[in-house]
């Protein structure tokens, strides 16, 4: 929207996610079970990529799309085979198609992280 509002807000939740949520000794997000509640770690992956398009070159910025990377790096593991609930161990546990969504969310952030900018300039990656 362009309020500045909102972008506090969205930081002070990055903030959060990356102080309390993400394990810090491998800096992956927790398995969050199978099922509908599969999914919710995809979701918060993608509003953390937006949060990484919205502002590249703060430090903030840099240190979430480090994480995701780290978590990309570790649904990558998973090779071709669907991906279960605890990204440290994608292929293992029940994979579902919720838990499989959430890497694929993941994995269009990075992506898009490293999109070229339209406007000439480079992605954040």
């Amino acid at each position: 929207t362009g309020d500045r509002v909102h972008l506090d807000r969205a930081r002070r939740t990055a903030t959060a996610v990356l102080e309390h949520f993400v394990d810090p000794g491998s800096g992956i997000l927790p398995a969050e079970g199978a099922g509908d509640g599969g999914l919710f770690k995809g979701i918060l992956a993608r509003y953390l990529g937006e949060l990484v398009m919205a502002a590249p070159d703060d430090d903030l910025s840099r240190r979430v799309l480090a994480a995701l990377r780290r978590n990309g790096d570790a649904v990558a593991a998973a090779g071709g085979e669907p991906v279960g609930p605890d990204w440290n161990r994608p292929g293992a546990g029940d994979p579902s198609l919720s838990t499989h969504l959430s890497a694929v969310l993941l994995l269009e952030a990075l992506a898009r992280a490293d999109e070229p900018d339209p406007d000439g300039g480079g992605g954040s990656g």
